[in-house]
């Protein structure tokens, strides 16, 4: 029996001491290798972290959590999603009707569309020729579909787009060029050769062109479309356009409300975009106050004294403007010396199927001085704003300063630039909405005086920046970088420090007593 107890025994000890030694031997290689494994796949989780939430921060902005922008707000105003949507523009001669048929509109999906051209009785035309072009409310510009040699062989046609980026509305322009078979000759074909807007989707609102308002207003400032939206690709190129402007003592200011969502115009101090991360709301001063300006509304402020006024939304607090009132405001005039007493200047093309409307900020023009210039373009026939095709140039004395060929978007456009030389200017926009059309605006260049510097003027940044929303996209990734490198340089760093280090095999204890057995 003392022998089985001593066997029994020595098992026990030298399971006891196995278990010690492969205790000792985990607490030795946490020591000296673990934390090299804990620290990096630490660090690299936190890269991974980082990296999705800087992708996150670039795709939506921080800007848009703030809760005063949400893409189910868009969602709401979509179509069924079941239903076939349809939207209709006739020629300026009635001889053509344009019909899009189309597929809901949905994120990430494509629209198949049916294009029907039909005359004035509701009969198919065939050999209709057209082009088709398209870019969505809150797209960015990106046309989502472009063929300008299409043809509706027997009236009707099918088309297919890229995905949508959102469910914002889409707008078409439909080139018609005439109908004809493809035997004869262009020259031949039979009808107008003009452009036809078609929207499908929710409208973002009831839409009051410059030239809607009210009698008496001696400067209208538009809360363009988008304005709703702090994110740097906004398509509101400024929160109110013109974000500056100067009028005279008992001069009448008009806002109209070409937004998708209700503003206020309130007296006081702007938080601006920087202001949101703290959630900050303005700081009214209680000199005026529009209260709600409903979708497609306007609102009108008399001003009696001279000074500067800051205004902001209530709502959009991110939104934030100027009027200086001086007690006697230069006038500007026209090429021909006639009084500018309304600004925005309205223009017309010839055939009256668009409207330009042009401001420049100061309207006083002096050399020496950045001039902001702000444009919208109006689908008169349809009653909306679009976004249009144009090239802006300006010439004095018969040269060209300034030329720049783009596309406007929904909220309209701006450019900035000095004049060196005084005398008559022109400001030409051609080819409007690809339409061949053009229409001027003119005005006198005044000597500067060197006391006229931007510097009193108060500055206003742009709404829409797509430039600063690319730099700013390296900034997020920094972070990521550093920690990549960190990991780097630590592992680096200790394999270094325990090259050769080879963990130590337990030997087999033969110091215990063997059993007699």
């Amino acid at each position: 029996m003392e022998l089985g107890v001593d066997i029994s025994m020595n098992k026990k000890q030298r399971n006891r001491r196995e278990n010690d030694i492969s205790l000792l031997r985990g607490l030795c290689l946490l020591v000296h290798v673990r934390p090299n494994e804990i620290l990096k796949r630490s660090l690299l989780g936190g890269v991974i972290i980082v990296m999705l939430f800087s992708l996150y921060l670039v795709q939506e902005s921080a800007f848009a959590q703030t809760g005063y922008y949400s893409p189910q707000i868009v969602a709401q105003q979509g179509t069924n999603s079941h239903q076939l949507i349809e939207g209709t523009a006739v020629s300026s001669d009635g001889s053509v009707r344009a019909t899009i048929t189309s597929t809901p509109i949905e994120a990430d999906q494509s629209l198949a569309l049916q294009i029907k051209f039909t005359d004035s009785n509701g009969n198919l035309i065939p050999y209709e020729n057209y082009g088709i072009r398209a870019q969505q409310m809150e797209g960015n510009g990106v046309l989502i579909i472009s063929n300008e040699t299409a043809v509706a062989v027997t009236g009707t046609d099918i088309q297919v787009t890229d995905p949508l980026q959102n469910v914002s509305p889409v707008n078409f322009q439909i080139q018609l060029y005439g109908a004809g078979p493809p035997d004869i000759s262009s020259a031949e074909w039979k009808g107008p050769n003009e452009i036809l807007s078609i929207t499908l989707g929710a409208k973002y609102s009831a839409r009051i062109a410059v030239s809607d308002a009210p009698k008496g207003t001696n400067q209208v400032v538009t809360i363009p479309y988008g304005a709703y939206d702090p994110n740097y690709n906004t398509a509101a190129p400024m929160w109110y356009e013109p974000s500056v402007i100067t009028i005279g003592v008992n001069q009448n200011v008009t806002w109209i409300n070409q937004d998708k969502e209700v503003h206020t115009v309130t007296s006081g101090h702007s938080v601006g975009r920087a202001g949101l991360l703290g959630n900050g709301v303005g700081q009214p001063d209680g000199l005026f106050d529009s209260g709600t300006i409903p979708i497609g509304g306007s609102w009108t402020q008399k001003f009696t004294r001279s000074g500067t006024f800051e205004y902001f939304c209530e709502i959009h607090p991110w939104m934030q403007g100027y009027v200086i009132v001086q007690p006697a405001a230069l006038v500007p005039t026209d090429a021909f010396g006639n009084q500018i007493m309304k600004f925005p200047v309205v223009r017309f093309t010839p055939d009256r199927a668009y409207e330009l409307d042009l401001d420049w900020e100061p309207h006083y023009i002096t050399t020496g001085q950045q001039i902001i210039f702000i444009y919208q373009i109006y689908d008169n026939i349809q009653n909306e704003a679009i976004p249009a095709h144009y090239i802006f140039t300006i010439t004095q004395g018969g040269q060209q300063l300034y030329h720049i060929e783009e596309s406007t978007q929904f909220g309209g456009a701006y450019q900035y630039f000095t004049f060196s030389n005084p005398g008559p200017v022109t400001f030409d926009f051609s080819d409007i909405a690809h339409s061949g059309q053009d229409v001027q605006f003119t005005t006198i260049v005044k000597p500067g005086n060197g006391t006229n510097s931007d510097m009193n003027m108060p500055m206003v940044e742009p709404a829409r920046n797509s430039d600063v929303n690319f730099w700013l996209m390296p900034l997020f990734f920094v972070p990521a970088a550093v920690a990549v490198a960190a990991v780097y340089t630590i592992k680096h760093v200790r394999r270094k420090k325990y090259v050769g280090y080879r963990p130590v095999a337990a030997k087999t204890d033969t110091t215990l007593k063997k059993s007699p057995i």
